[in-house]
């Protein structure tokens, strides 16, 4: 069976403009680029991965273009006046973004919290409240200059991946936890590294924006390799997992024939994923094959809606974390044809279809599950 492996190059907003007036100069409709989120960012975004966005990566944190047009950019000196006191420094657009941001941590945070349920709560925060516009595949500013950075991210909720991940850099900062902007080898997207303790994790809010499912929350290296790549050698070696969202609420299955169950209820709970241990390579591959399947019956369905079951594994030090995120989407409206024609046309426009096409074979047939191969290996 081939694995189904997401390799996702979220790709920033600045391409998806940038390609769309392309297309539109050649004459081509907005709508070839389906704007809409039909089923996830990662999903479509993973469709532009082998767009070249020029240049060669930079070893440093700071000002890297990223997808050609936004510059990632410290923003220490609001933090610093947030946590000293004194914001005289801090000219007025920044004491706006200061402002603004303190706002927010007024709200969410709470006395006694640890860094992390500090960190859990600007997350949940972020990918609740910063959504993108109007079910937009990715969020195509009206006005590009603050898209990358916290005054318009928090003004206008309206960013582009390097505006979510400097925006998230600041609330930690603001909160005195230790956190880096991280840019992939291709310099198409940007994420964050955030320590907690001794530990470093990935958090990626772009991915997960609008969603919430932390399938990009406080990942180690070894799951943030299967959508990323990126200059290990600068940056800090993320290896930890006792932070991990989705690691931390996995369980250990009593019986593998019953997590289709499992599953069915998690979704009709509107559950955000579901998560498992186990210790043989044989138990992960068999999670993996009910979690293909499982996604095969349930992507759209009258009873469950449209779903987006995205799935992955990962190595842990005894045994294998498998899990598998869900996205809930509205059902898009759009036309439905043949309301308007009398029944017999129907039946007849019916038959004529079926009797063109009903010797074709569906590919997700049994056939398709009779292969087995690892589901470890990459396909990209």
């Amino acid at each position: 069976m081939k694995k189904r492996t997401k390799i996702i190059l979220a790709v920033a907003a600045a391409v998806i403009a940038f390609l769309l007036l392309v297309f539109a100069a050649g004459g081509a409709a907005v709508s070839a680029f389906s704007l809409m989120k039909l089923n996830s960012v990662e999903q479509q975004l993973a469709e532009l991965q082998t767009y070249s966005f020029g240049g060669s990566d930079k070893a440093q944190e700071d000002d890297v273009r990223i997808a050609g047009s936004y510059v990632i950019k410290s923003t220490k000196h609001i933090s610093d006046a947030y946590l000293s006191g004194n914001s005289s420094g801090l000219n007025e657009k920044d004491s706006e973004t200061l402002k603004m941001a303190s706002d927010v941590l007024k709200k969410i945070i709470k006395d006694g919290m640890s860094d992390y349920e500090k960190e859990l709560a600007v997350y949940e925060w972020m990918t609740k409240e910063l959504s993108f516009d109007s079910g937009m595949l990715v969020v195509v500013p009206e006005t590009t200059q603050d898209s990358d950075n916290p005054y318009g991210v928090l003004k206008f909720h309206n960013a582009v991946c390097v505006g979510y991940a400097t925006t998230f850099r600041l609330f930690m900062q603001m909160l005195d936890i230790p956190c880096m902007v991280v840019h992939n080898s291709e310099l198409g997207h940007s994420w964050d590294l955030v320590q907690l303790g001794e530990g470093w994790y990935h958090v990626d809010i772009f991915s997960d924006s609008n969603v919430t499912n932390y399938s990009h929350f406080n990942l180690n290296d070894a799951m943030m390799t299967q959508y990323q790549s990126w200059n290990t050698e600068f940056f800090p070696e993320a290896k930890e997992l006792k932070y991990c969202y989705i690691a931390q609420h996995a369980s250990e299955p009593k019986d593998i024939y019953a997590v289709p169950a499992e599953m069915r209820k998690a979704l009709e709970d509107k559950a955000p994923f579901v998560s498992y241990r186990v210790k043989t390579e044989d138990d992960m591959s068999a999670l993996m094959l009910i979690f293909e399947q499982v996604s095969s019956y349930a992507s759209y369905t009258e009873e469950l809606g449209s779903i987006y079951l995205d799935y992955y594994n990962a190595e842990l030090d005894e045994g294998y974390l498998a899990y598998c995120s869900f996205e809930y989407t509205e059902e898009e409206s759009g036309d439905d044809y043949g309301n308007d024609l009398d029944e017999k046309t129907v039946e007849k426009i019916n038959e004529a279809v079926d009797k063109s096409f009903s010797d074709l074979t569906q590919i997700m047939d049994d056939d398709y599950y009779d292969d087995t191969e690892d589901f470890t290996d990459d396909e990209g």
